[in-house]
């Protein structure tokens, strides 16, 4: 069931994905924006984030693909961390399956890459944060200031390659490495077949259950429907549609602000530059 969960929900990202990327423009060109959203008119920002606001406020439906796509991102990362615990705990992941062990664990890798290059395409205030989270992540794993610099060093002066090398990871790169990692998990999975708790008749040669024909394409295409309902419900929800997703406008800082020293340390300046009023250089310490 949970392995189903994140198929669908990396279905449903796909399809809101492709269609977000027809109106997204990933361009740090400065504009002054006139649209609907009254309360930033005649500000000045990057072209990016002019498109953003575009699809929430004009292009019909934008917002709630906007909304969709991101609780289906979270369900899909929700549902691998619980998928991967059910694996881990139950022993699933020893000989022979092995391989799809180690397709999961990049599975998550590459997913929670995808969740950062996220923050960086619209290149609003959000980047920077993010920025000090990965440099606290490759410190803590210890790996080289090099590895940091040379994937965030854009976020911290941003510029038109560091717009379009976030686009390009976020809507091509990663989400085909995903696709390809996801098809070659599936093919595993039918060539060895779903495991199975301990029981009377249950051995390794075979498996016990229903069909994989109607039945189980019946029920997943019932969940299919059913977290596609569910992710529309939390898409229109009344606390999701003020929470803020045209995000908010301002200045980068002169000077690059201190990174956080540690994970705890940068999520809370993460948490702080959301609030109203508050700046990037205030908010991380």
């Amino acid at each position: 069931m949970l392995g189903e969960i994140a198929l669908w929900s990396f279905v449903i990202l796909l399809l809101t994905g492709t269609f977000l990327s027809l109106f997204f423009v990933p361009s740090m060109n400065d504009v002054v924006y006139h649209g609907s959203y009254i309360k930033l008119d005649g500000v000045k920002m990057s072209e990016a984030y002019q498109s953003t606001l575009n699809i929430s406020f004009d292009v019909r439906g934008g917002l709630l693909m906007r909304q969709i796509h991101h609780w289906a991102a979270d369900l899909f990362m929700a549902a691998l961390i619980a998928h991967m615990l059910r694996v881990f705990f139950t022993g699933a992941y020893r000989k022979p399956r092995e391989i799809n062990w180690l397709i999961g664990i990049g599975l998550f890798r590459w997913d929670y890459s995808r969740a950062y290059s996220a923050t960086r395409c619209p290149m609003t205030s959000y980047p920077a944060p993010a920025c000090g989270s990965s440099r606290a992540c490759c410190k803590e794993s210890r790996l080289s200031a090099r590895t940091w610099g040379s994937s965030c060093s854009a976020a911290r002066s941003p510029g038109a390659s560091s717009s379009r090398g976030c686009t390009f990871l976020h809507v091509l790169l990663i989400p085909g490495l995903l696709l390809g990692l996801i098809t070659a998990h599936l093919f595993i999975m039918f060539h060895q077949k779903h495991t199975q708790m301990p029981a009377k008749g249950n051995t390794e040669k075979n498996v016990v259950g229903q069909p994989f024909f109607p039945y189980f394409l019946a029920k997943g295409g019932a969940w299919f429907f059913f977290i596609f309902a569910g992710l529309v419900l939390l898409a229109t929800s009344p606390r999701s549609t003020r929470s803020g997703y045209t995000g908010r406008i301002r200045r980068w800082p002169s000077r690059p602000p201190p990174s956080p020293t540690s994970t705890w340390a940068c999520w809370k300046a993460r948490c702080a530059s959301c609030r109203p009023g508050r700046s990037i250089s205030s908010a991380i310490p």
